[in-house]
């Protein structure tokens, strides 16, 4: 079966989300090239926060990562934790959902500096999960501080 045919064959309410989160992914990977981290990040942050559809909260927060995941394939270099986790910290703002974007460094068992993005949600890790407790998070990186 074809992507386009497994598309059509979704609920509305997914091909909905599926068409946000690749914009979203498309923007995000674009903005990463074009602009400071910190002027994507307040962007995203008063998107994310500039209104709750109402009902919203009925799309489980897994549902969000699915998106960000499947339509991440499909914009070119936007696989990267980084890019996967400021989609889907957005989108699951925007839906009322209580997120936490995370940004954390390690030095591999190389000396060299490794770093990794992560989305939390109802206490567990939704988007970047591989491996996070190596990774020590960044103050002011996260939304709580």
């Amino acid at each position: 079966m074809s992507h386009l045919t497994k598309f059509l064959r979704l609920p509305g309410s997914d091909r909905w989300l599926l068409v946000q989160s690749w914009l979203l992914v498309a923007l995000i990977r674009l903005g990463l090239w074009i602009m400071p981290f910190r002027w994507l990040r307040a962007g995203l942050e008063r998107w994310g926060t500039a209104g709750t559809a109402v009902g919203a909260l009925e799309l489980p927060a897994e549902r969000v990562a699915w998106a960000v995941r499947a339509t991440s394939q499909y914009v070119p270099w936007a696989g990267t934790c980084l890019v996967r986790s400021l989609a889907a910290h957005a989108l699951l703002q925007r839906r009322g959902h209580t997120a936490e974007f995370c940004l954390g460094v390690t030095r591999g068992s190389d000396g060299q500096f490794h770093a990794h993005a992560w989305v939390t949600c109802a206490g567990h890790v939704l988007i970047g999960e591989r491996e996070v407790e190596r990774f020590v998070p960044l103050q002011g990186a996260s939304d709580e501080d």
